[in-house]
């Protein structure tokens, strides 16, 4: 069964690192509550999630699980 184990952990943050490297400038498009139009790529989305655990890391707000690379 190892040949079907995987070597790195399903994290969505290794998600959104892969889309953010093979598809740099597709564009993700979200609605806010009011109703307008948010859109990004997902080389903006995760340069906007990095930004984002930073801001909680410097707060003190750490993972609950720490699976750092």
């Amino acid at each position: 069964m190892l040949g079907l184990m995987m070597q790195t952990p399903l994290l969505l943050s290794s998600i959104l690192m892969h889309a953010a490297r093979s598809f740099p400038d597709v564009e993700i498009v979200s609605r806010h509550p009011d109703k307008r139009d948010h859109i990004t790529s997902y080389s903006g989305l995760r340069r906007r999630s990095s930004q984002l655990a930073n801001l909680l890391g410097s707060i003190g707000i750490e993972p609950a699980i720490a699976l750092r690379r």
